[in-house]
């Protein structure tokens, strides 16, 4: 699965606990890429004592990591190796190297454009507007060809009111063609960190001000 992100990190008690989002960056970023056993299950850490991660092997790569997988909790530089060590060391019988599994990932996420999908059914960032599920749902089907997304939201107080905020966006893929297909199902009766978005209220995509600000929150 290719996971994308908001660029903000909401803590269990819902405020925002991040580091100042780079002025450049106004989208979608990336969270990580990763095979999967089921919904919930993934390989992890497929190394024996190091998983030889090195900035240096993707020096190429780093303008473009610097705009589209950004870490606010961490470093950059952190949050790469962390995804690399976890879940990269996991797929190299498809993508063999560091530089290629950071590539593939970087080319996913140009294809599988989280904000064109929306944006081509009038879905924007707004702090006053929510959105049903299924529209969402329905907006990234008609783009990526697939039925069944995953999501991941927290409820949040914005401006004294809680609203349901979608924070992960998981496309599946097929491990050898790297296209879009449908996700499993989730289980029922995941813990707080594994929260399903709602279908019966509205989901907000709250824009970069108001997370750049922390505003209302």
């Amino acid at each position: 699965a290719v996971v994308s992100t908001q660029s903000g990190h909401y803590g269990r008690d819902g405020r925002i606990d991040c580091r100042p989002i780079p002025s450049d960056v106004n989208s979608w970023t990336i969270h990580g890429l990763w095979p999967t056993i089921d919904a919930t299950h993934y390989p992890q850490d497929c190394y024996k004592t190091t998983c030889g991660y090195s900035t240096k092997k993707i020096s190429n790569l780093v303008p473009k990591l610097k705009k589209e997988w950004i870490s606010v909790v961490t470093t950059d530089e952190a949050f790469w190796e962390h995804e690399y060590c976890k879940h990269g060391t996991c797929c190299t019988d498809v993508l063999p190297s560091q530089n290629t599994y950071f590539s593939k990932t970087l080319d996913l996420h140009g294809k599988l454009n989280i904000d064109d999908a929306l944006k081509s059914d009038g879905i924007v960032p707004s702090a006053k507007k929510g959105y049903k599920l299924n529209d969402i749902t329905s907006a990234i089907s008609d783009a990526f060809r697939v039925t069944k997304i995953n999501y991941w939201c927290r409820s949040v107080t914005y401006k004294g009111r809680k609203v349901q905020l979608i924070l992960e966006i998981w496309v599946c893929l097929n491990r050898s063609s790297f296209s879009a297909q449908d996700c499993p199902s989730r289980p029922s009766g995941l813990p707080e960190a594994y929260t399903a978005c709602s279908d019966t209220v509205d989901v907000y995509i709250l824009p970069k001000s108001v997370l750049d600000a922390n505003e209302g929150l």
